[in-house]
């Protein structure tokens, strides 16, 4: 499948398993890809958006959403138009998260090789997402813009965190790579 991706998707797809090393993961994930997206100013996504959203600004959000217990701002307030207060379910997500980490052994160095990390089942969603994308648009290579679309799709936790910087699927559908 990663023939049909384009340098750009593939340079971001190695950072996200490097941003994944980094956090000492066991999967790369969803949120690795996010990170990947933006890996390089001149990628795609910071140009189209004119560089005022970085890869800090979001990994920023990511961090806020994972204190409240993996859910972005912009599900807690969809939530709460419901007439679900979060706050305590946020409180007890945190308690039982708190509870259940196991101490991290301590970061292991290899001399030439980092180890092989697989994806997580949301990272496999969102790449198979892209070609879906691409193929849907008649594109033959599966650039960045139709993975960040399949991102956008699915919904979920880093959907939630693209949305509180204003990146939705039906605002990124139309921009060309």
């Amino acid at each position: 499948m990663f023939e049909k991706f384009s340098k750009s998707v593939v340079r971001g797809v190695h950072e996200a398993v490097r941003e994944a090393h980094l956090a000492q993961s066991k999967q790369v994930t969803e949120e690795h890809l996010v990170y990947g997206l933006f890996h390089h100013p001149d990628a795609w996504i910071p140009r189209m958006l004119g560089h005022r959203i970085t890869r800090d600004d979001v990994r920023r959000t990511f961090g806020r959403a994972h204190r409240n217990g993996g859910i972005s701002a912009t599900e807690i307030a969809s939530l709460r138009q419901l007439g679900i207060d979060v706050g305590p379910l946020v409180a007890d997500l945190e308690w039982r998260r708190d509870d259940d980490r196991e101490p991290s052994p301590p970061a292991r160095r290899r001399r030439f090789s980092k180890p092989h990390l697989p994806f997580d089942d949301s990272a496999k969603l969102a790449l198979e997402g892209a070609l879906a994308e691409a193929r849907q648009r008649g594109d033959r290579k599966i650039d960045d813009r139709h993975l960040l679309l399949a991102i956008l799709r699915r919904g979920g936790l880093a959907a939630g965190v693209l949305a509180e910087h204003d990146i939705t699927y039906q605002s990124m559908q139309h921009h060309r790579g």
